[in-house]
């Protein structure tokens, strides 16, 4: 059985340095995996999880429900 996964995604960046108002996760990396969900959210930056933490708690919420 594989997995569901679902990546949460900020823009990425170009910088070769840290740069946290951006995204280190690779836009392909939900293509890259099987049964792999990407959700782009282009006004968020790095810190989803502090930034939007009740979009977060539903994305778990609804992989506990489905999983």
């Amino acid at each position: 059985m594989v997995m569901p996964v679902t990546v949460l995604r900020a823009p990425p960046t170009n910088s070769p340095t840290i740069d946290f108002s951006a995204s280190p996760t690779w836009p392909e990396l939900a293509n890259a995996l099987p049964n792999a969900v990407d959700v782009y959210l282009p006004e968020l930056d790095h810190f989803i999880p502090m930034r939007a933490p009740e979009l977060v708690a539903m994305y778990l919420l609804q992989a506990l429900e489905h999983g």
